[in-house]
């Protein structure tokens, strides 16, 4: 399992991009899959995740900490998911990020491509599809 970064005292480190709970007219529905991708994670206990709740903190995690892998959902407030990556991108082009998105649409998935998402998935996500897709970046990173 690549849950282990460079040593093998210290876990990767995963930073979620997602909203808070009822910023949104869907909130009930998005906060459940939210929550359950922080709980998912936590329960896998290979993973020291961060959360952050809005772009500007994600762009402030990424340039102060060692992050290793971001899933970041793509109507986070307030300048939403994808803008946040084009500006993440500047900071760090390697880092692996995973969008996350309620509904796939062509300029989606270009501006994903454009702006080098590593992966595009649908919420609710599949957890097994999440695991398998994380494991994957982070051997690629490691091969690097």
């Amino acid at each position: 399992m690549v849950a282990m970064r460079r040593d093998h005292d210290s876990r990767v480190r995963v930073l979620l991009g997602e909203g808070q709970e009822g910023e949104r007219p869907n909130a009930a529905a998005r906060d459940t899959a939210g929550r359950s991708l922080r709980v998912a994670f936590q329960k896998r206990g290979e993973y020291d995740t961060v959360v952050a709740h809005s772009g500007p903190q994600v762009l402030r995690i990424v340039e102060r900490e060692l992050i290793d892998l971001v899933v970041l959902d793509v109507d986070l407030s307030p300048m939403g998911g994808l803008r946040t990556l084009r500006i993440l991108r500047g900071i760090d082009e390697l880092l692996p990020v995973i969008l996350t998105s309620r509904a796939w649409t062509r300029h989606l998935l270009s501006e994903a491509l454009h702006f080098e998402a590593s992966s595009v998935l649908r919420t609710p996500v599949e957890l097994e599809v999440l695991f398998e897709t994380v494991r994957r970046l982070l051997m690629e990173k490691l091969d690097e």
